[in-house]
C-alpha cells in the first residue's frame, strides 16, 4: 500500500500546529477577558476544600486549560496567597474542569471551525471595546482548534489500512505503553487537550481501540504535570508541594484504574447506549 507521506505529514504536522496555536490564542484572550475576576474568585472561593475544588473545575472550564490553572495556584502559594491544603482542592478540581475540552471535541462540533474563525476575525478588527475584540479573538481561537482537528483527521485516514501502522496500533493494546505514550508526547507539546484532541481523532477513524485510547489520555494526565513543575522551580517550598501533590494525585489516580481499563471502557460504551450515542470502536 503506497502512502503520500509528504501530505500526509504536511497535513498532520499543520493541523496540529493550528490546534496548538488556536489553543494558545484562546487560553490568552480568556485569561485577558476574565484574568482579573478569576483570581478574584479563586481567592474566594478557597476558603474550604469544597469550594476550591469548585473554583478549580470552574476557571479551568472557562480558560480550558488545567495547565494555566495550576501555574496560577502555584503563583499564588508563592505569594502567600495560599497554603497547600487549599491548593489541593484548586488542582483537584482543575483536573474535572480540563474534560470540558474533551467533551466539547467529541461532540464534532469543529465542522464550524471555518464559521467561528471568520465571526472571531471580523469581531477582534472591527469591534471598539478591547474586551470584546478579546472575546473574538478567543471564538478565532476556537476556530483554529477545530480546523486543525479536521485537518489532522483528514491526514490520519489513510493511514487506517497501513500495515505497520495498523500493527503499531495492535503493539498498544499494552496498557502501560499506551500509557507512556500518552505522557510522553503530552510532556513534549505541552497540551493534554492536544493529546486527547489526537486520540479522538484517531478513535473516530477507527485506528485505535476504546482501551487504547483510554490509556493515551491517562498518560496524558500525567505529562500535563510537566508544567506546574516547571513553574514551581525556584519558588518557595509550599510552591514546590503543591506541584508534587498535582503529579502525584495524577500518578496515583492512573494506578488506580490501570487494573480496571477494560471495565472503564465497557461503562463509557454503557453509558453512551443509555443516550442514544453510537458506541466507541472496539477492535
Amino acid at each position: 500500500m503506497h502512502l503520500e507521506w509528504g501530505a500526509i505529514v504536511t497535513q498532520l504536522g499543520g493541523g496540529l500546529a493550528l490546534f496548538l496555536y488556536g489553543m494558545r490564542r484562546m487560553t490568552e484572550s480568556l485569561k485577558t477577558v476574565a484574568g482579573g475576576a478569576m483570581k478574584n474568585l479563586l481567592a474566594k472561593l478557597t476558603a474550604n476544600r469544597f469550594t476550591a475544588a469548585v473554583a478549580g473545575a470552574l476557571i479551568t472550564a472557562v480558560i480550558q486549560s488545567s495547565s494555566v490553572t495550576t501555574v496560577l495556584v502555584v503563583g499564588f502559594v508563592s505569594a502567600g496567597l495560599l497554603n497547600l491544603s487549599q491548593s489541593i482542592g484548586v488542582i483537584l478540581g482543575a483536573n474535572v474542569g480540563t474534560t470540558v475540552t474533551a467533551q466539547i471535541i467529541a461532540f464534532q462540533v469543529y465542522k464550524y471551525g471555518l464559521l467561528m474563525i471568520g465571526a472571531g476575525f471580523f469581531t477582534e478588527i472591527l469591534a471598539r471595546r478591547e474586551r470584546v475584540r478579546q472575546w473574538g479573538t478567543a471564538l478565532m481561537g476556537l476556530g483554529l482548534i477545530f480546523v486543525g482537528m479536521e485537518l489532522m483527521s483528514i491526514a490520519t485516514g489513510p493511514i487506517r489500512e497501513w500495515p505497520p501502522f495498523v500493527d503499531l496500533m495492535q503493539s498498544l493494546r499494552s496498557p502501560l505503553l499506551s500509557i507512556a505514550m500518552g505522557a510522553f508526547f503530552t510532556a513534549v507539546v505541552q497540551s493534554s487537550s492536544a493529546t486527547t484532541g489526537i486520540v479522538i481523532v484517531l478513535a473516530s477513524q477507527g485506528l485505535i481501540t476504546l482501551e487504547t485510547g483510554i490509556g493515551l489520555i491517562l498518560g496524558a494526565n500525567i505529562g500535563t504535570c510537566v508544567t506546574a513543575l516547571l513553574a514551581a522551580l525556584g519558588k518557595p517550598t509550599e510552591a514546590v508541594r503543591a506541584s508534587v501533590v498535582h503529579i502525584s494525585f495524577n500518578i496515583l489516580g492512573v494506578l488506580i484504574w490501570l487494573p480496571f481499563l477494560t471495565l472503564l471502557a465497557d461503562l463509557a460504551v454503557q453509558l453512551l447506549s443509555l443516550i442514544h450515542i453510537s458506541e466507541p470502536t472496539r477492535l
